[in-house]
């Protein structure tokens, strides 16, 4: 499962730099000088990457919990590192 979630985070990582590297190329053919595409592309694309990774982060962490009976647990190694209250 750790393997599956890394592989997916990787496609997403590289998915994500072959955007941003399209878009900076196409706002320097506009004109605009490099240092100032870069800085205005990374902040337009900033919210849809963290978007992205938080999404995936939480499906992963639902992917180890467990449901036993009418609650929800986590798995035993979970529990040294998580006491609920």
């Amino acid at each position: 499962m750790a393997l599956l979630g890394l592989i997916a985070l990787a496609g997403m990582i590289m998915r994500n730099a072959v955007i941003l590297v399209d878009q900076i190329e196409t706002d320097v053919s506009r004109g605009l000088t490099r240092k100032e595409t870069i800085v205005e592309v990374t902040v337009r694309r900033a919210r849809p990457v963290v978007l992205t990774a938080l999404a995936a982060i939480l499906a992963m962490i639902r992917c180890r919990v467990r449901r036993s009976g009418a609650r929800w647990r986590l798995p035993s190694w979970a529990v040294c590192l998580w006491q609920p209250s």
